[in-house]
């Protein structure tokens, strides 16, 4: 098993996929990549159905990001590496916002809800927290953003699931993008997983040649 052949990289919206697909070049890595974008919208269960279908591939290891890596890591039995938010990507998200004297709705999983309040603290912006913990729950907390007169709206790739529903939202959303470091580290995690994997695999082996050494001298004995 070669380094990348148990790995799948599921990404939410094209242009990460774009940033992994340069990252691994660079790195003359060969992972597998999987856009899932608007393909079921919010139909969870038939996202769950098509992504279970890579363990017949020989997937393990599952790299994605936010809700998504919630949602996997509760639902189906890959082992999960989440593309972590850091308080440089949510700053580059949040910094444009400065000064302006918006108010500014996180409608996300408690990952980003974690980051966005410690960033937003320190650029002293005011921020109204939507927690998601289901898939309806973006809808229902942007509907309240818009209620509450939220100004812009910050996130991660939800507008991929339901683009119509955007269309007649009507207040800005910004997608908090991953940076080129949270990116590589979620490649590092990745190489230490499948490490630890193949190790495991190899004194599976040993111990099966073992039993059956073993089993064949019983045999002879007898």
């Amino acid at each position: 098993m070669n380094f990348g052949d148990n790995i799948l990289i599921i990404c939410t919206y094209q242009e990460l996929a774009d940033q992994y697909r340069k990252i691994l070049k660079e790195k003359h890595l060969n992972i597998d990549i999987e856009v899932m974008d608007n393909r079921f919208g919010k139909n969870m269960p038939k996202i769950f159905e098509y992504m279970a279908q890579f363990q017949n591939k020989g997937k393990e290891i599952i790299i994605t990001r936010g809700f998504f890596a919630q949602q996997i890591r509760e639902h189906l039995p890959y082992k999960v590496i989440e593309i972590h938010i850091g308080a440089a990507d949510m700053f580059r998200a949040l910094y444009p916002l400065t000064g302006k004297g918006y108010t500014v709705g996180i409608v996300e999983s408690e990952p980003y809800v974690k980051v966005a309040k410690q960033v937003a603290e320190i650029l002293g912006i005011s921020l109204k927290i939507y927690l998601v913990k289901e898939v309806d729950d973006f809808e229902k907390g942007l509907i309240q953003a818009k209620k509450d007169g939220v100004d812009v709206v910050v996130g991660g790739a939800w507008h991929s699931y339901d683009s119509a529903f955007f269309d007649d939202y009507g207040i800005p959303y910004v997608v908090v993008e991953s940076s080129k470091e949270s990116i590589e580290s979620s490649l590092q995690n990745a190489l230490e997983m499948y490490s630890l994997s193949y190790e495991r695999q190899k004194q599976n082996e040993l111990l099966e040649k073992i039993l059956s050494v073993s089993e064949d001298g019983v045999h002879q004995n007898r």
